[in-house]
């Protein structure tokens, strides 16, 4: 069987990895600040 000649792009595989865990990063940055900011308790009534 002959080959497609398909590579993978590995430089997109590695920027959406990089994306992903920057988005991450911030959605847990953000969660850890609200929760500073306000008592547990009350962060969770609001939710």
């Amino acid at each position: 069987m002959r080959s497609l000649g398909l590579e993978v792009p590995w430089a997109h595989v590695v920027g959406a990895v990089a994306l992903v865990a920057l988005a991450l990063l911030a959605s847990c940055a953000h969660a850890l600040r609200r929760l500073r900011a306000a008592p547990l308790i009350d962060a969770l009534r609001t939710e």
